[in-house]
């Protein structure tokens, strides 16, 4: 009788043991946005990583001395490739290759800590120099969707302590500096740090009512003062003259100012309830589309940003999940239709990395010179795709 409940109980131990590495397994995914997102992994890892904290810029570099295409990747393209593992592992967390890529990042951020006591990154690895504010939120954002995509509680902490750091540099006239030696008031750091304090305030809403209300008044201001009334497109920043009293406004357009502040409009529709924000975000969703979606010959593409691009597509994509129906839907497949057309007519490196045209056609000479940015930027942009249509796949089912 021992023997046999020693029997069973092996029989027990084994089967589940089995499916303990059952549910190991990595997750099958078939899409090709995924595979194609995937592959631009590879070749990061395989042409631009050094070690923890280091990547090169770009990959073939310029040799010229003192060329702009060369050196070593700052924390703009170092918090791109993160954000991009992020939207990576949303897809397949059990995907090992990625989590560990994902450690290593993590942990090469300290290289950039500068000095080594503060809670916030330096733009330049191990050299020091200035911290930006939206170098630091981006990070933010890429922690905080590392933290959902694994339940890591550790990464969901970092990204918050990180946060103050990045709402510390709101200004007293209103909107976030780009950083710290500056008077503009950017909306690629104000339209970032709402998103990041919305998403915070939504992980613990009784706790955090202050990021709520920072959020609302970093977001109110750059509305007011940084929101085109004619298309509803967003200008780049604004520093004010106090001696006339008026509000200096640099009016470029770039994708990612307009995508983070539709997905900020969203969140705080979600988060409060007021449908006027809801209104923004689809005002300058419509507006966006018409600004930078350009027809060459008889196809649409975007601008040759492919970083900048990300945000757009994430602002679209988190605006069109507050209609269940899918009639917002085309914002995105604006960008499908833009990518699809770009894998399937081959616009790539002979390594099968994208060239940042998209495939438009608008090439420039810089564009022999593979960039980390924008090899980041095409990968990331490719994950949200293939999740969204990954998402839409279950919805149907």
């Amino acid at each position: 009788m021992k023997k046999i409940f020693g029997l069973l109980l092996i029989l027990v131990a084994a089967l589940v043991f089995a499916g303990c590495k059952q549910d190991e397994k990595e997750e099958v995914i078939v899409n090709t946005f995924y595979d194609a997102g995937l592959n631009h992994v590879d070749v990061i890892y395989k042409d631009f990583y050094h070690a923890p904290g280091s990547f090169a810029e770009y990959n073939p570099a310029d040799p010229t001395p003192g060329s702009k295409y060369s050196g070593s990747a700052a924390l703009w393209s170092y918090g791109a490739v993160m954000t991009m593992l992020a939207q990576a592992a949303k897809i397949n967390p059990k995907n090992t290759k990625i989590k560990n890529h994902v450690e290593d990042i993590v942990l090469g951020l300290e290289e950039f800590r500068m000095p080594r006591l503060t809670m916030h990154y330096s733009a330049i690895n191990g050299a020091g120099g200035e911290p930006y504010y939206d170098d630091n939120a981006w990070v933010v954002l890429g922690l905080y969707d590392l933290a959902k995509a694994y339940g890591n509680d550790d990464y969901m902490k970092h990204s918050r302590e990180l946060l103050k750091y990045v709402l510390s540099g709101e200004s007293e006239d209103g909107g976030v500096y780009w950083k710290e030696t500056v008077t503009s008031r950017n909306t690629c750091s104000s339209g970032p740090a709402v998103v990041a304090a919305v998403l915070h305030y939504l992980e613990n809403p009784e706790q955090e009512k202050d990021l709520l209300d920072a959020a609302i008044r970093i977001y109110d201001w750059t509305k007011r003062v940084l929101r085109d009334p004619s298309d509803k497109v967003y200008w780049d920043n604004a520093t004010y003259d106090y001696e006339n009293d008026k509000e200096n406004i640099v009016t470029w357009k770039f994708t990612y100012n307009s995508g983070t502040m539709i997905w900020a409009g969203k969140l705080l529709y979600e988060a409060t309830g007021d449908e006027t924000y809801l209104q923004d975000a689809e005002e300058t969703a419509a507006g966006a589309l018409g600004h930078f979606f350009k027809m060459v010959g008889s196809s649409g593409f975007y601008p040759r940003t492919p970083w900048f691009n990300v945000y757009l597509l994430r602002g679209f994509i988190e605006f069109g999940k507050a209609f269940e129906d899918g009639s917002k839907d085309y914002y995105v497949n604006s960008f499908v239709t833009n990518l699809r057309y770009a894998l399937n007519n081959n616009a790539a490196y002979e390594n099968g990395v994208l060239l940042p045209t998209w495939g438009s056609g608008l090439n420039e000479a810089g564009d022999q010179f593979t960039s980390l940015l924008n090899t980041a930027g095409t990968a990331e942009v490719l994950f949200l795709l293939a999740d969204w249509q990954i998402n839409k796949e279950k919805d149907t089912k």
